[in-house]
């Protein structure tokens, strides 16, 4: 089934009928479409950007301050290289209210340091690091919101540092899972919004996505491939895009 097949019959369930409706939702939608439309792969797979976990207030004020970031060695193995970029992510676990992607800056130069050698915040420790020295840090337009994730760094592309909602978007891997990705999470957060548990479903290739009893179910062929609370969905989106999007590698 096209996509665009799938946003029409998602958008007729969010509505309530099979008839079009004009909505915020649709409106919303059409926005980022249009405004992906002369995106190209690279804005996807270019991703120079390393997100990386801050687990203090103290420890993010000393990184602003003295304009830099370091990392283990040991916790980069999934990361792409050459960074370029480093995003502070600031998780809910030890920031609360003031979690999310706020700053970000550019790598001004990366040296392999022992952990005793970064006197800005000292540690007795031989573990070696990635030390990398910004220019300056900037802050986003706005403000990625903190899902939850797992604490350790990743890589992402500059293109989805500043047009994503939420940190979950930031491992998006094409236009077309990103459109899928917000439609998604735009029916999942009317249901709960309305306090509706039933809200029919989608089926998008091979996969079957059905919305009852407060739960989103997904089904490759007949089979029961996960199943999620609409709540908890909302925390960790990614755990049913990643199970859809891995089965087709080619994006």
């Amino acid at each position: 089934m096209a996509l665009f097949d799938v946003m029409s019959k998602l958008k007729a369930i969010i509505n309530g009928n099979t008839v079009y409706k004009e909505s915020l939702v649709d409106t919303e939608t059409k926005h980022f479409e249009s405004a992906t439309k002369t995106e190209t792969d690279l804005d996807y797979k270019d991703r120079c950007v390393l997100v990386g976990v801050v687990r203090s207030t103290f420890q993010f004020e000393v990184l602003i301050k003295e304009k830099f970031y370091h990392i283990p060695i040991s916790q980069v193995n999934e990361c792409q290289f050459p960074i370029k970029y480093i995003a502070i992510y600031q998780s809910k676990r030890f920031f609360g209210k003031k979690a999310g992607i706020r700053y970000f800056g550019e790598v001004e130069s990366c040296s392999t340091v022992k952990r005793c050698d970064i006197k800005e915040i000292p540690k007795d420790s031989q573990e070696k690091y990635l030390y990398f020295k910004i220019k300056r840090w900037q802050m986003l337009d706005n403000t990625v919101a903190a899902k939850d994730m797992d604490l350790t760094a990743f890589s992402t592309t500059l293109y989805l540092l500043k047009k994503s909602n939420d940190s979950s978007e930031l491992v998006l891997r094409s236009r077309e899972e990103h459109i899928f990705y917000r439609d998604l999470v735009k029916k999942v957060k009317m249901l709960v919004k309305l306090r509706k548990s039933e809200g029919g479903e989608i089926v998008y290739r091979d996969y079957t996505l059905k919305f009852t009893g407060g739960m989103v179910y997904l089904f490759f062929a007949d089979m029961l491939e996960y199943a999620i609370g609409y709540d908890i969905f909302l925390e960790r989106p990614t755990d049913i895009i990643s199970n859809i999007f891995d089965y087709y590698p080619e994006l």
